[in-house]
């Protein structure tokens, strides 16, 4: 059906979808045209099927005619009796196009008479309206599917803006279940095949998520929300609440243009309806709705059009910038780096945290958009944990300054790696063609537990002869503090 939409168009129904009924190739003369090239619903139904009252008038509709059939003889069963089987003649289309399928009973003077007697009387019987059914019922499928392909016809592209999230959040909010991410920042693109444009509409964002709960048939399942960043099990993994819905209008006009060809940056401000920070299997919509039409091939411009984009991101992911100089693993045994002469903390005084997209990685530098955070002064035994909303696969770069403790000498190392977001939630397996459910399994540093973590750390010091290997991180006793 998508190729019917293609066709230019009749002045007199001249939207697309018109070309669903009727799209002007069969004339009355040609019906092995509704089996060549695409064709209307009501062509293919005029020129292969009868109804009632147009069983060979060939006058008004040619076809099917009388050269269109052969006749046969089968076996049906007995109306008047179940049990029984009787011989019922009929006429099967087998010329002029579509074929082998029951059109009509056979009249019972057939073939003795001329056809063109009044008193020859095909009729349609339950197995001529089956045989009807079997072609003609998907053909009503796909046709409708085709009608709503061209309905929703208008689709978006979301994609990471600039800074590689969606959002972000430098600290704690006092709220997880309520508080989280007040903005989200997407590009967005132009998708629709026909190349249409969307040159005046109104621009939403719908928000979908979820809760990990013990009550997971709760009216209000914030109450009871479990922490994600919390280690589970299969045996005690909480359940998943219904799903919840923020819907937030760009703003209140209705001109945006969304191109065709470059995305452009929307910022959806969600201060009075946050996305919480413990929000699980989250997803995005974007829905333009407005003018719709026009292009390269000049297609009717529908007013009050809707398209929409979706893009399942991840869940709300924490990362962890750790400085553990402030303890060492020394000859095989955890100790602090204070109690040792020979091993110096490095004092991280200055870093950068700047994320991109897969397959794009950038180096988080000092300079204003080379970072989408910076802080100061990451001492020895603190870490900072900042929260992001980004795909499941990102770059993510950390670059910090630093200098030796009771040392002048600065330095500033860069490190960029592709990480993954946390993952939880129900998701469809293709492989297995069933639904999964997805949750993270944490590790434990320290007295953190944590999915993303980069550290800056001392390396190991071996002052025996040997040693026998290097220090479990998971053994470390000494605790990390949190910095503001």
């Amino acid at each position: 059906m998508s190729s019917a939409f293609s066709l230019p168009p009749n002045t007199h129904a001249p939207v697309p979808v018109a070309r669903i009924v009727d799209t002007d190739r069969y004339d009355g003369t040609n019906p092995d045209v509704t089996m060549t090239s695409p064709t209307g619903l009501a062509e293919y139904t005029n020129a292969n099927y009868f109804s009632t009252d147009t069983v060979f008038t060939t006058d008004d509709y040619p076809y099917p005619s009388w050269e269109s059939v052969n006749h046969t003889v089968i076996r049906v069963q007995d109306p008047r009796n179940e049990a029984d089987d009787v011989h019922r003649e009929y006429l099967v289309k087998m010329h002029h196009g579509d074929t082998s399928y029951r059109l009509c009973t056979a009249p019972v003077l057939y073939g003795q008479v001329p056809e063109t007697v009044d008193y020859l009387a095909p009729i349609l019987d339950e197995n001529v309206y089956g045989d009807y059914a079997e072609r003609l019922i998907p053909r009503a499928v796909s046709y409708s599917a085709g009608l709503l392909k061209y309905f929703f016809r208008g689709t978006l592209e979301l994609k990471l803006p600039p800074d590689g999230v969606y959002c972000f959040r430098p600290d704690e909010p006092a709220d997880p279940r309520t508080q989280g991410f007040d903005r989200v920042s997407l590009y967005v693109r132009n998708t629709t095949d026909t190349g249409e444009q969307m040159t005046g509409g109104s621009i939403d964002l719908v928000v979908k998520y979820r809760f990990l709960t013990d009550d997971p048939d709760a009216q209000d399942p914030r109450p009871a929300a479990r922490d994600p960043f919390a280690q589970y099990t299969p045996e005690n993994l909480p359940a998943l609440s219904d799903p919840l819905y923020i819907v937030k209008k760009l703003d209140d006009r209705t001109d945006h243009q969304i191109p065709l060809s470059e995305p452009v940056l929307i910022e959806f401000d969600l201060s009075d309806d946050q996305i919480p920070l413990w929000a699980v299997d989250v997803s995005f919509s974007v829905v333009y709705r407005g003018r719709l039409g026009g292009g390269e091939h000049g297609h009717v411009v529908e007013e009050g059009a809707v398209c929409v984009g979706y893009n399942d991101v991840a869940e709300p992911t924490p990362l962890y910038v750790v400085n553990d100089t402030d303890t060492v693993c020394y000859n095989d045994e955890w100790r602090r780096a204070s109690d040792l002469d020979d091993v110096t903390p490095t004092m991280i005084t200055h870093a950068y945290i700047r994320f991109s997209e897969e397959g794009q990685p950038r180096d988080a530098t000092v300079e204003q958009g080379g970072h989408i955070h910076s802080f100061l002064n990451l001492d020895p035994g603190r870490y900072k944990r900042v929260y992001l909303l980004s795909d499941y696969r990102y770059n993510q770069s950390v670059h910090y300054v630093y200098h030796l403790a009771g040392e002048s000498d600065v330095f500033s190392e860069t490190a960029t790696f592709l990480r993954q977001s946390i993952r939880s939630g129900i998701f469809y397996d293709q492989d297995s063609d069933a639904l999964t459910r997805h949750y993270p399994v944490l590790d434990t540093f320290r007295n953190v537990t944590f999915w993303n973590m980069f550290y800056v750390h001392n390396p190991d010091v071996c002052t025996l002869d040997t040693c026998p290997g290097d220090c479990d991180y998971h053994d470390n006793p000494y605790e990390l503090t949190q910095t503001e």
